[in-house]
């Protein structure tokens, strides 16, 4: 195996990346119930922390391996697309209110990348407690799994329908759901064009572990990333239905919806970016 040329203060030292990492969340919360900006530094102290778990457990990088710094700007890329032009200007569903124009270059240049390697993080740490490996999180390859296809298609025409003929606070959501839908069946379709698969393959060659994971990893992310924000307000959800119905102060449709896809789309980009490169893993 070649030698790191990563220096050994970044990759023999967990404990104490572990700990700044700590201390920098605990700088976050305190910025959070101060109503001020926190939530880069909350993610950076996430990506420390989990990343520091991960390496310990499994003596593999994510973010600084050669594939990261590809999926870093994979993930600037996506927050534009699903969080600004999605998200923000074509459904409304929420808003940045104290934003300017260097606020917004901040947080896709560095903020929604860093998010995206907390949910891997997660996915990757969340696994080992389980016991079960999602797998091409890491590696990029799984058999293509055919339920997957026709399950994409068949909720992204369903909530296309909703589009189409609902009206009132349902509609945004929809159409929202509509699109990510759609994202991710042509994900699939690349993926297939490619010859492999994705960590949605996975999850339907073991649904119940693998779902598990994703659900209790986006819920707990979910409620460490959203409760400090209703003190602080970097963001505000507007529009939603049922928005009166809430967990600690946080709509329940963002947590049991949106949540989730936070979790697979950047393990779908992760998965994608391992497949274009050469040299893959055989399938498993």
């Amino acid at each position: 195996m070649r030698k790191s040329s990563i220096p050994r203060l970044i990759t023999g030292a967990p404990l104490i990346w572990s700990v700044t990492g700590a201390s920098i969340i605990a700088t976050s919360i305190y910025l959070a119930f101060s109503g001020r900006a926190f939530y880069f530094l909350l993610l950076l102290g996430l990506t420390l922390v989990l990343g520091s778990a991960h390496s310990v457990i499994t003596r593999q990088r994510v973010l600084l391996s050669r594939q990261g710094l590809l999926v870093y700007v994979a993930f600037a890329a996506a927050g534009i697309l699903f969080d600004l032009l999605f998200g923000v200007w074509l459904t409304g569903l929420w808003s940045y209110p104290n934003y300017g124009v260097k606020d917004y270059i901040w947080l896709y240049i560095a903020v929604y990348p860093l998010g995206g390697f907390v949910m891997i993080y997660t996915l990757l740490v969340g696994q080992t407690c389980w016991g079960h490996r999602i797998g091409n999180v890491m590696d990029g390859n799984v058999a293509p799994q055919p339920v997957v296809a026709p399950v994409l298609l068949t909720g992204a025409s369903i909530t296309a329908v909703g589009v189409a003929v609902l009206t009132g606070p349902w509609r945004p959501v929809l159409l929202l759901t509509t699109l990510v839908l759609g994202a991710l069946l042509l994900s699939v379709a690349i993926a297939r064009a490619l010859g492999g698969g994705l960590v949605l393959d996975r999850i339907a060659l073991r649904p119940w572990p693998l779902s598990m994971i994703v659900v209790s990893g986006s819920l707990v992310q979910g409620l460490v990333h959203e409760i400090p924000n209703v003190w602080a307000s970097e963001w505000i959800y507007q529009g939603w239905p049922l928005g009166h119905v809430q967990i600690f102060g946080v709509p329940l449709l963002v947590l049991i919806l949106g949540w989730p896809a936070l979790m697979l789309v950047p393990a779908v980009i992760w998965d994608l970016i391992a497949l274009m490169r050469p040299h893959r893993h055989p399938r498993t």
